[in-house]
């Protein structure tokens, strides 16, 4: 069974491999204008999922970055 971190990180790194997938179709010139919006599209909307996830990683990182450095209070 896989963790909930590992699962966002497998998300993660699917869509940027689609998205390059995506990226190499377009450049390779051999599909047509319908199938290059489509990937455009589809591509956005990956990079959009994708810096949605970063930006919790980085949220996440900065929490537990804080919660290390932050003194601790005498009770």
């Amino acid at each position: 069974m896989t963790s909930n971190r590992e699962a966002i990180h497998f998300n993660f790194e699917k869509s940027l491999d689609e998205l390059e997938e995506l990226i190499a179709q377009s450049e390779n010139g051999e599909i047509d204008l319908n199938s290059m919006v489509a990937n455009y599209q589809k591509g956005m909307s990956l990079i959009k999922s994708c810096r949605a996830e970063l930006v919790k990683a980085e949220l996440q990182v900065k929490i537990s970055d804080d919660a290390a450095i932050s003194p601790i209070k005498n009770a």
